[in-house]
This record gives structure tokens, sequence and C-alpha cells, in this order.
């Protein structure tokens, strides 16, 4: 860049590079180009099987709602603020959705109706008031009867709920679902699995008997024979002749076992005791999986339908997830529990940053003013400081402009009005008592 007069680089960008990366998943997500008003909306983007839960910010950046995804169908929390009303709008736009079906409390539907007819969808299943369409009548900004592909519906999770109320179903409901829904996948695929194997279990005992006998040969039935033969005399053995009995029957278990074990090593016999063992294995593992499984699929049924009766699970969920490091979590727990909780955490330390990057931007902005103003001062001191000494200068005009010069000069340096004003008024620059 030789011969280019000093000078600098600014950045000039639209969104900061948080929001460009929640951007660029949402353009991922949905193959579409998203606009900057909603990737400005965006504070965190959770992509889950079968959903994508999209968590907005407020205007000072902390968690404003949240419009969760599921595909022919976007909800939002229980209150339905604009919003998320918006952001589900720009979703819609995004998903290339034509015609919607709004659901929910009155109000939310017709605000809803009006972004939704701004934005050019088309509304089914719900019939506005003559103010709603002669206020977009005025707007030039509606088309009614027109057909398009797509149906979505706008809802949020607890339409009756009143404004800043905290629903159970809006904040449960959903999680507990869809861990069901992966529990019963999971045990469909261990019943699929359990049912392949045989009806029941091998008793290896037996086998290893029937194995022994049609591999071990002549040295294995006649080994069996003698500890039989020894078996029996030791048994009628009497007082004088029980001892040496019983040492020839331990000789002929010895030879016995070892007969047994070298039939047992012989590939088609140890093969087919392996594949029966393997067996034996599944079916205790699969077993052993399926009782929890079937426990957690049916606690989590019997939540939903108390959920949907009205109770609120908050307070034993929250006791289960404090006491996790002594009493861990079940399986349907862990699914359902951990992250909601999880993600509570992160809402928190993003507020809590978000608060942090509004201060700290509030700091910057009052500096560069503050820099601004001392820089404004500065040039009309060095202004006043041209016109003094100047010839024809009457003593009284010498002195107004030294205390301007002086006014002006106190305010470049940092200091506040009333000290400006001080500094003016006496030559001496010592500070006010």
């Amino acid at each position: 860049m030789h011969g280019v007069r000093a000078g600098g680089l600014y950045c000039v960008e639209n969104l900061d590079r948080r929001q460009q990366f929640k951007c660029q998943l949402l353009t991922q997500q949905y193959n579409a180009q998203v606009s900057d008003q909603l990737a400005n909306r965006l504070l965190f983007i959770d992509r889950q099987p079968g959903q994508t839960i999209n968590t907005l910010r407020d205007r000072a950046g902390a968690v404003g709602g949240r419009v969760i995804d599921k595909g022919d169908r976007l909800t939002c929390g229980h209150r339905g603020t604009d919003a998320e009303i918006l952001a589900m709008v720009d979703l819609a736009k995004v998903k290339n959705f034509k015609q919607i079906h709004i659901t929910g409390t009155e109000s939310f539907k017709a605000r809803a109706y009006i972004e939704a007819a701004r934005a050019g969808l088309t509304v089914v299943g719900y019939e506005p008031s003559p103010e709603l369409r002669a206020q977009l009548e005025k707007e030039k900004n509606m088309t009614f009867g027109q057909a398009g592909a797509g149906a979505m519906t706008l809802t949020p999770d607890a339409a009756d709920a009143a404004v800043g109320q905290s629903s159970p179903a809006s904040r449960w409901l959903d999680p507990l679902r869809v861990a069901r829904e992966k529990l019963e996948v999971e045990r469909r695929a261990a019943k699929e699995k359990l049912s392949a194997l045989p009806l029941q279990e091998t008793n290896l005992e037996k086998l290893e008997l029937e194995l022994a006998a049609a591999h071990g040969g002549t040295p294995y039935r006649e080994a069996l024979h003698n500890f039989k033969s020894a078996a029996a005399t030791e048994k009628d053995a009497g007082v004088f002749t029980r001892r040496r009995a019983e040492a020839q029957k331990e000789k002929a278990w010895q030879v016995y076992q070892q007969a047994h074990a070298r039939a047992l090593v012989v590939p088609a016999a140890a093969q087919r005791l392996a594949a029966a063992t393997k067996q034996n294995q599944e079916r205790e593992q699969l077993t052993a999986a399926l009782i929890p499984l079937h426990l957690g699929v049916g606690e989590m049924q019997y939540l939903e339908r108390e959920i949907e009766k009205g109770r609120d699970p908050e307070a034993e969920f929250l006791k289960a997830w404090k006491s996790r490091k002594f009493n861990p979590l079940k399986q349907w727990q862990e699914l359902v529990i951990a992250p909601v909780f999880e993600a509570d955490v992160a809402n928190e330390k993003a507020r809590l940053q978000a608060e942090s990057d509004a201060v700290h931007l509030t700091k910057q902005a009052q500096r560069q003013e503050q820099i601004q103003s001392e820089i404004a001062a500065q040039q009309q001191a060095d202004a006043i400081q041209d016109q003094l000494g100047q010839p024809g200068l009457t003593a009284k005009h010498q002195e107004l402009l030294e205390q301007q010069q002086r006014y002006f000069q106190a305010l470049a340096d940092g200091h506040d009005e009333d000290e400006a004003k001080e500094r003016a008024s006496k030559k001496s620059n010592a500070p006010r008592p």
C-alpha cells in the first residue's frame, strides 16, 4: 500500500461473529438464506433429533423466548411474545411455507395473523376481525384466498396460560414425550433382538455332557464308565476298604475330567458351546436392559397424564437433579431432566454474559463519547490559543480569551463541567478544595 496516505481499516458488518455463526447454523439446517433480523434475535440453537430449539434474545440481550421447529409445526413459549411470533413467521418463510394454520389464544392468533399476513403467508382456519382486515388493507400487504404448498401451526405451548405464569406442560411435556419415544425405540429394538434368539435358554451343563459324549470318543466313554464303577464301589465299600475305594474314585474322577475337557476343545464342540454361551449372555443382557426401559416408559407415561391434569413435577425433578451425585438419575431422568436444567444453566450464563456485554458496551459508548467531547474541547482551546497575543486585543478581551481557553483546556484534560468552570475563573490550575 505504498503511496497511500495514513488512515485506518474499518470492519463494516451487520452481525457480529457469534451471530454470523448462528445464522450459518440455521442456513445449513434449512438450506436457505436466513434474514439478518432473525439472526440478530438468536441466542441459542439446539438441534435435537426430531426438532430444533431456537432460543431468542430480548432487547437487553437476555433470554426472550424460544421457538421450537418440529418439521411441519412451529411452537413457542407459553407467553407468545411478539419476538417469538416474528421469529416463527421468519422461520415459516425460510421453510417455504405458503399456507399456515394458527392456534392459541385470540390475542395470540390476532398478532400472529397480522405478522403472517404482512409476510405474505396465507392464513387458513382463522377469521380476522374487521378492524384487522382494515388495518392490513391500509398497509397494502395482504392477499386472500391464495393456495400454497406446505402447512404449519403457530401456537404457544400453553395457549391459555396468563402472561408471566409458568406452565408445567410447556416445560416438561415435550421433553417427556421426546425421551419416551427414544426409550420406546430402544425397547422395540431390544424386543426384536430377544425374539430372534431361541425361545428357551440353553442348559450349558447338559449341552457339555452331550458334546463330550459326541466328540470324546472311546477314551471319554471308558473314563466315564470307570468313574461310575469307582463311585458304585465306593458306595458299597466297608469300613476297611472305604479309604482305598475313595482314592480310586478320586483318581477315576480326575481322568474323567481330563477326558471331558479334551472332548470340549474339539473345534466342532467348542464352536457350538461358544455359540450357546453367547446366546445365553445376550438373552441375559437384553432381559436386564428391558427392565429399566419398561419401567422408564411406564413412569413417563404416568407423568405425562399427571402433567396434563395440572400436576407440576418441577420440585421433584429439581430435587432429583440436585442430589444426582449421591443418588444417580435413572435412564429416563437423564433424558428428560438433564437437558432442561442444563439449558437453564446455559441460559442463565448467557443472560449474565449478555448483561455484562451490555454494561461493557455502554461503558465503551460513554468513553467514546467522552473522547469525542475532549477532542472537540481541545480543538476549541487550540483555536483560542491562536487568537491570544494577536495585536489589537484589549486587556479585557485578552483576559476573556484566556478564561475561555482555560475552560476548554480543562474539559480536554478530562475534567467535569464544574471543575472546568472553576479552573476558568482563576489562573491557577490547582484543583478545587
